[in-house]
């Protein structure tokens, strides 16, 4: 799932090949865009000019999104792609998957910039820093890695929980990170320097995370089909939505954080009123 930027329009994707445009407003369609295989994962650059797609089948695709055209996949990955992300600049985009590194390209000529090997296992999950200069990037291993987007390296590690990450999130205002794993956890890190502050419990896996523009509730979709708002503060559940009827894969907030929207294995989209 993904916004523009002026939240007019969202964007989803799944096992279907296709990846959907919806009119916020209405929820009526806008366009289709269709692959040859799953998607698993899409992101909307920061100016709404592109939209990156990862497939099944190890592509990493840019779509321009005023005329839908793909402009053809990126160079690097070999296996399933999980996980794709742009910068907070547009200027770079990112993706990760079962080849177990990190490729990052620049948009404007689709060349790879940089190619981060630290992982010993699938990754699953990324997240930019808002300031652009770091990415995080978690899976199996149960580590979470902190990479310089600069430098092209890794800036530190924290060592993860007892079971596979599965979600990441950077907060907006660029001072935490929250991790979800298959062991029923939500942890939150001091983002710059890897510090573990806290862990919200639960009791199924949490299989995707986002936080509201503020940065003030944190959003959790999880494996019993139910989703989760915490204060981001103190990490007290504050509200349970219930609706779908099978896994909650996807969430991201509208960019003025009036909306919340989910995306689950039960082929449904679900627009949520948080003001």
């Amino acid at each position: 799932m993904a916004f523009s930027p002026d939240g007019k329009w969202f964007a989803s994707a799944g096992l279907d090949k296709t990846i959907r445009l919806w009119v916020t407003a209405t929820g009526t369609a806008l366009g289709t865009l269709r692959q040859s295989y799953a998607v698993n994962a899409i992101d909307i650059s920061s100016d709404g000019k592109w939209l990156a797609s990862a497939g099944d089948d190890g592509t990493v695709r840019l779509w321009e999104t005023k005329s839908g055209t793909p402009r053809g996949a990126l160079s690097g990955p070999g296996y399933a792609v999980y996980a794709v992300r742009f910068s907070s600049d547009g200027k770079l985009v990112a993706a990760a998957g079962k080849d177990r590194v990190v490729f990052v390209w620049n948009v404007a000529d689709g060349q790879r910039v940089h190619t981060l090997e630290g992982h010993t296992s699938d990754i699953y999950a990324l997240a930019l820093s808002p300031d652009g200069k770091y990415l995080a990037s978690a899976g199996a291993d149960r580590m979470l890695l902190i990479w310089s987007m600069t430098h092209g390296r890794e800036a530190f590690r924290m060592a993860g929980p007892q079971d596979k990450i599965l979600s990441l999130t950077w907060s907006p205002d660029g001072k935490g990170l929250a991790s979800g794993d298959a062991g029923h956890a939500i942890r939150m890190w001091d983002a710059y320097t890897g510090t573990y502050l806290r862990a919200m419990m639960n009791n199924q896996a949490i299989l995707s995370l986002a936080f509201s523009p503020d940065s003030r509730w944190l959003a959790a979709g999880l494996a019993n089909n139910s989703i989760y708002i915490f204060n981001a503060g103190d990490g007290v559940a504050m509200q349970t939505l219930s609706g779908h009827q099978d896994h909650v894969q996807s969430l991201v907030f509208s960019p003025r954080g009036e909306l919340l929207v989910s995306g689950s294995r039960d082929k449904s989209v679900h627009l949520w009123k948080t003001k």
